[in-house]
């Protein structure tokens, strides 16, 4: 929407432009407040960083073991797998969303605009009430509660609102559908990132960035396989159906996600 109201006073190279100062902003702003440790920012007293450190469980022992340890995990295996549909379906949004709404279901500049960008908007309310969601819920019922069955009705609820986009009857109901699955699939993120906590301990650095490489995999094949499918079979409701279908996929395998089994 802004690059839309910006586009009416700017040319493209100027728009491209004022978008990628944004990345300098953010370097000087991160590297003005973030610290490797907490006892480092002028924000932490003295009593806040020995809370911190005395809970951390931090070693110097390296990750070989934990690569052994991870592979004989049937709860990291299963979350690893679940993480890939977010990718999937977020960069279907930012690469090819635009032209299914322009092509397949008639959108306009104008309203075009803002149904692109309503997935990724939403998708911020899904997200913090994620975290809040999952905070409550593990306190009320335990981690397996709140953890799993937090990212199970969040993949599900996903999954559902993205087959119904595909039988849709109007345009807008089509492209508020797709914005609710896409919404609904974050959800699950803070439980997934909270799990890469429970599950991996001190190793939780080595859980995390396995969990989010196949997220990024689902990221490079999203754009691919959609332009494959439609380039091929010019249908446009196949792409959603796989991205309906990894949503349920992804609920089916957080059932077997237990957070509660920490790595050894």
């Amino acid at each position: 929407m802004l690059v839309a109201a910006m586009a009416r006073h700017m040319s493209w190279r100027a728009i491209f432009v004022a978008c990628g100062a944004v990345g300098f902003v953010w370097a000087a702003s991160w590297y003005r407040w973030f610290r490797d440790e907490p006892r480092e920012h002028a924000g932490v007293n003295a009593a806040e960083a020995e809370l911190i450190e005395s809970g951390r469980l931090l070693s110097t022992r390296g990750h070989g073991g934990a690569w052994l340890a991870l592979v004989e995990s049937p709860s990291v295996w299963f979350l690893c797998l679940a993480y890939f549909s977010n990718s999937y379906g977020s960069y279907f949004v930012m690469t090819w969303l635009p032209t299914y709404l322009a092509e397949q279901r008639g959108f306009q500049k104008e309203s075009l605009s803002f149904f692109s960008g309503l997935p990724l908007l939403l998708s911020v309310v899904g997200d913090i009430s994620g975290g809040a969601v999952t905070d409550f819920m593990s306190r009320k019922f335990g981690l397996r509660v709140g953890r799993s069955g937090v990212a199970v009705a969040g993949y599900a609820v996903a999954g559902v609102a993205m087959f119904a986009s595909v039988v849709a009857t109007t345009p807008v109901m089509a492209a508020s559908l797709i914005a609710v699955a896409v919404a609904a699939s974050m959800f699950p993120l803070s439980a997934s990132w909270a799990a890469c906590i429970d599950i991996g301990g001190e190793h939780t650095g080595v859980l995390s960035a396995a969990m989010n490489t196949t997220g990024q995999v689902g990221s490079i094949l999203s754009p691919v396989v959609t332009g494959w499918v439609v380039t091929h079979f010019s249908n446009w409701q196949t792409p959603l159906l796989i991205m309906g279908g990894l949503y349920v996929a992804s609920a089916v395998f957080w059932m077997l996600v237990d957070p509660r089994k920490r790595l050894r």
